[in-house]
């Protein structure tokens, strides 16, 4: 899974508060994406734990009961759409 353009800008920023330059660097630039992956994956499992948990809705219908949420093409956009407006 590549890392969006976002999380690899807020890894390097991350990087270089504790030592500037470092994603610049050789060894800098081959963590930046590994850590970016880790972080997007991360968010976007704390994305899917918290809509579990919420009783997936406000009226308490369970749509996915049985069913991957990631495996459907709208709730996945709609999480990527959360995300990217948390991020930004």
């Amino acid at each position: 899974m590549a890392a969006s353009e976002k999380f690899i800008a807020i890894t390097r920023a991350e990087l270089d508060k504790k030592s500037p330059g470092f994603s610049d660097s050789a060894e800098g630039k081959g963590l930046v994406p590994l850590l970016a992956g880790v972080m997007e994956a991360a968010v976007e499992f704390g994305y899917l734990v918290g809509f579990q948990a919420s009783g997936e809705g406000w009226n308490g219908e369970y749509p996915f009961e049985g069913r991957d949420p990631e495996a459907d093409p709208h709730w996945t956009t709609t999480r990527d759409l959360a995300i990217a407006k948390a991020l930004s």
